[in-house]
């Protein structure tokens, strides 16, 4: 158990520290990146926010889903099956009572599925955590929320910093009706944030930007 403990906390900070940033990319660049996908002439303004609000809400859940896989193979690695199976029958129930809420008596857009199903994985991969965390006799919290609460952090400010050069160069500098410079616009503002979240790692002194660096390593010499 203190060899997976040590193994489970290694890949979730790993996990966390990519897909974190990504979630802020898509919630920031979710029109830019609607309007490259769909295109800007078959895609009229607001079937592009409908759509860009409902990848927004997607992204939130991207750690979570990403989490739930990670803590159900732990899970099967101790020898239970059965938590995972019930846990993720009690999420999907969960999925579709809010969906149904959503949709059918709140009457919200397709986004309140997106809604219901993110609330759906996020309650599937609390629920694993929790459990996970009572079966492997309560490891250290510490070593968990410290590096979480880093990486929020550096992915907070990825976001405001993703933001504004969106904006500025949304309105001053190109013409998004067109690929091309939809494509620099979206870019550039993806370097920026991508600059400062790396800077912002290491400042934090993050353990995980050195898997970071070692992978750009590794594409270099490949």
């Amino acid at each position: 158990h203190d060899a997976c403990k040590k193994m489970l906390l290694a890949t979730l900070n790993q996990i966390l520290f990519f897909v974190l940033p990504a979630s802020v990319m898509l919630m920031v660049l979710r029109t830019p990146i609607v309007r490259i996908v769909y295109g800007t002439k078959n895609f009229d303004w607001d079937a592009t926010v409908l759509t860009g609000q409902t990848l927004s809400l997607f992204a939130i859940s991207i750690f979570a889903q990403s989490l739930s896989q990670l803590f159900a193979r732990a899970f099967y690695a101790i020898m239970d099956t059965k938590t995972p199976v019930v846990v993720g029958v009690i999420s999907v129930f969960t999925n579709t009572f809010l969906s149904l809420i959503f949709i059918l008596y709140l009457k919200l857009p397709i986004w309140g599925l997106a809604l219901s199903a993110s609330i759906g994985s996020l309650t599937h991969c609390m629920l694993l955590f929790i459990f996970l965390y009572r079966k492997l006799a309560n490891f250290s919290l510490s070593d968990f929320f410290i590096p979480l609460t880093k990486m929020l952090l550096a992915a907070t400010t990825t976001g405001i910093f993703l933001y504004i050069p969106l904006k500025l160069l949304d309105q001053l500098v190109f013409d998004t009706t067109r690929v091309i410079p939809l494509l620099m616009l979206t870019g550039i503002t993806s370097i920026c944030g991508l600059s400062v979240y790396i800077f912002l790692a290491w400042f934090l002194e993050i353990d995980e930007v050195g898997t970071f660096f070692a992978l750009l390593s590794k594409v270099k010499q490949a």
